[in-house]
C-alpha cells in the first residue's frame, strides 16, 4: 500500500509514527536476543526484570503499530480540490 501513493504516506504524521514503532519493536526484539536471551539458563528461579521489561515494550511497541495502522486511514489527507482546467458538466434538471 506504501507504494501505490508514497508521497502521501511518506507525509502522513500517522504513517511516520507507526514507523518508528516498528523500527522500535524490532529493535527490542534485536535487543532481547542479543542480550537478555543469553542468559535464559538463569531463569530457572524466575524471569527476569529484563526479559519482563522487553516482554511488556514488545506489547506496547505492537499495540501502537496495530492503532496507528489504522489511525493511517483516518488522516491520510485526500485531496479534494479540482484541479485547475477541469470543468465538470453536471446536468442540473432533466431535458
Amino acid at each position: 500500500m506504501f507504494t501505490a501513493s508514497a508521497q502521501t504516506y511518506f507525509a502522513n504524521m500517522a504513517f511516520q509514527l507507526k514507523a518508528l514503532a516498528l523500527c522500535g519493536a524490532g529493535l527490542n526484539m534485536a535487543l532481547f536476543q542479543l542480550v537478555t536471551a543469553r542468559r535464559i539458563a538463569a531463569w530457572d528461579q524466575g524471569t527476569s526484570r529484563a526479559a519482563r521489561v522487553a516482554g511488556v515494550l514488545s506489547l506496547l511497541l505492537w499495540a501502537a503499530v496495530v492503532l496507528l495502522g489504522r489511525w493511517i486511514g483516518f488522516t491520510k489527507g485526500y485531496d479534494f480540490t479540482i484541479p485547475p482546467g477541469v470543468e465538470l458538466g453536471f446536468p442540473i434538471g432533466p431535458d
